[in-house]
């Protein structure tokens, strides 16, 4: 609508020439192309901070998924990836081939959520977690299992979304184990009015009253994923953590919100 105002702007003033040509409004000492004009330049200038508020917000929100990206790759992760890779160098080439591989495909999907601002496809945010589950097998070896039974993916959701998830559920999750193995599962289910992710680990579990107050400790970017769950797609994130047996984090998907 606000694409409108200059054409609108133009028609007035056309008009009230159009007028004033045919009225005498010398004796009121105001034409109608006067009043046109203050009014053509009153809706202009709403018309052109209304754009630059939009221009500030775009700014803003762009901001904001850099933040996000920043959050998500850790200096810890890139390093110990690193070192991984380099030790294989010498002792497994080929696997070194690969687990280089994974890593670039790793960095550029979070490069790639710099350019997005609306959900993408499930799969493809899967192919992206399991790069990083790949690398995280590749470091941990046997001591980490991975499963995963999908039973739907036609559905979308904001990017960086399901990774940190795994990620905080390979952090806190299995290597929190006093003997640092563990299992991470990852699992969809379609209902006739939503879709459900849900990761679950086989960690220490925590009580959900009584967070962490050590910020390393701390679910990396949960609010976060929380938040643009809401905003871009109206899904919601459920974390359930009994002490001693696990936690499950649940994601929402209202069907009908999106589409891939």
């Amino acid at each position: 609508p606000m694409t409108l105002i200059p054409i609108l702007s133009m028609l007035f003033i056309i008009g009230a020439v159009a007028l004033d040509s045919k009225i005498d409004a010398t004796k009121d000492g105001l034409g109608y192309l006067t009043i046109s004009i203050v009014r053509c330049s009153l809706f202009s200038y709403i018309w052109l901070h209304q754009k630059l508020v939009r221009e500030h917000e775009d700014a803003l929100k762009m901001e904001q998924r850099v933040q996000v990206m920043l959050t998500q790759i850790r200096p810890h992760f890139l390093y110990n990836s690193l070192t991984v890779i380099q030790d294989l160098c010498r002792t497994n080439p080929e696997q070194a081939e690969n687990a280089t591989i994974q890593f670039a495909k790793y960095l550029r999907g979070n490069m790639d959520a710099l350019q997005t601002s609306t959900p993408i496809p499930f799969i493809d945010e899967l192919e992206h977690t399991k790069e990083y589950l790949t690398l995280e097998q590749m470091r941990f070896e046997d001591k980490l299992t991975v499963r995963y039974d999908i039973q739907c993916d036609t559905f979308s959701l904001p990017p960086l979304t399901l990774e940190p998830i795994a990620e905080n559920a390979v952090r806190h999750g299995v290597r929190g184990n006093s003997d640092g193995r563990g299992e991470v599962a990852i699992a969809t289910r379609e209902y006739p009015d939503r879709y459900e992710v849900t990761v679950t680990d086989t960690g220490p579990g925590f009580d959900p009253e009584k967070l962490p107050k050590d910020p390393e400790r701390s679910h990396i970017g949960l609010q976060n994923v929380r938040e643009r769950l809401t905003q871009m797609c109206g899904g919601t994130l459920n974390i359930a953590s009994v002490p001693g047996e696990g936690t499950c984090v649940t994601i929402t998907i209202p069907k009908g919100a999106n589409a891939p």
